[in-house]
């Protein structure tokens, strides 16, 4: 299959790729950067699809046996670098590089090398990948992939042809898993990563758990009310994860106030729309004021207890 076919939300980034691949002035070094899981990896394959394709037409034909070896990751003139467990890109992982795109490509088309989460590369590094990228080889190309553009040396970037990703559309998720819970779409923010995460029977738990703290909220009078959530939270992906669900529930809590509607599910519903019958609509905004000072706080490392006792405190109607 054609790599570019599987890519969604991102039309004139696939258009302007597929225009490229034909030219003979394509860019040896492209910079794809933008959130974590949108499809910047899958754009960075799909180009290396695009450049090893044995079809003369310009453009990846999905069927001969290069396309296919390299959607299978097997193609022998493609590199794929990334963290792999690691903290850190390593400077013997740029000399791989360079000794690979030393070698004559194995068929005769190109040498292409995909690096992933390139912001995570040592200055020794990338000050070695720097000097590779000034005087590339002949038929050699590279994709540094980047959730983090500022982590990447300006020097490199300048050496780059830069493409940037945005967020993913709530129907461009929709499209890629049919069947998931709406709520998992609106907490994605975007990101096909999260949404898959999310999905997860553990998030559905904590989801539960999160709704009944809120439930409690205007009616438990102790810091007591909290502890049901406490052990699901410890870890701080966790306790984002029940703040942004808390920013949803209260910005549909502010909707019925009004007398709009809010999509959510039968069982979330009546709990929402009883938990606004106890705020008026101004204490809502507040709320929704001090759920965001909560995830700064988290984000910021605050000790978490400390931060979600006075979210409780100053919450309560």
């Amino acid at each position: 299959m054609k790599i570019f076919e599987k890519i969604k939300g991102h039309d004139p980034i696939v258009k302007n790729l597929m225009n490229a691949v034909k030219s003979p002035s394509r860019p040896h070094a492209l910079l794809f950067a933008g959130p974590s899981g949108v499809g910047k990896k899958l754009c960075a394959f799909a180009w290396a699809q695009g450049l090893l394709c044995e079809s003369k037409a310009g453009v990846p034909c999905g069927k001969c046996s290069a396309c296919l070896r390299v959607e299978k990751f097997q193609h022998p003139d493609l590199l794929f670098v990334g963290l792999h467990d690691a903290a850190t890109i390593k400077i013997d992982q740029i000399r791989d590089i360079q000794n690979f795109i030393s070698l004559r490509s194995f068929e005769g088309r190109a040498k292409v090398v995909i690096i992933d989460e390139s912001q995570a590369m040592t200055a020794q590094g990338a000050n070695s990948l720097l000097k590779t990228l000034e005087e590339p080889p002949e038929h050699s190309f590279f994709v540094l992939v980047t959730s983090n553009r500022s982590g990447v040396l300006p020097t490199i970037q300048s050496r780059c042809q830069r493409t940037l990703f945005g967020s993913l559309g709530p129907d461009d998720l929709r499209e890629l898993f049919p069947g998931m819970a709406p709520w998992v779409f609106d907490l994605a923010q975007g990101r096909a990563d999260s949404a898959l995460r999310f999905s997860d029977e553990s998030y559905k738990k904590l989801r539960a758990a999160a709704l009944k703290v809120l439930r409690d909220l205007p009616r438990v009078r102790t810091f007591e009310g909290f502890m049901s959530l406490e052990p699901l939270v410890e870890e701080r992906e966790s306790a984002l994860f029940a703040i942004h669900c808390w920013g949803s529930w209260v910005k549909a809590a502010s909707s019925f106030k009004l007398g709009a509607k809010a999509t959510l599910i039968p069982e979330e519903k009546t709990v929402i729309e009883d938990f606004s019958k106890s705020y008026t609509s101004k204490q809502l905004l507040d709320m929704g004021q001090k759920i965001l000072r909560l995830e700064q706080d988290i984000q910021a490392n605050i000790n978490k207890n400390l931060a979600f006792e006075k979210f409780w405190l100053e919450a309560r109607p």
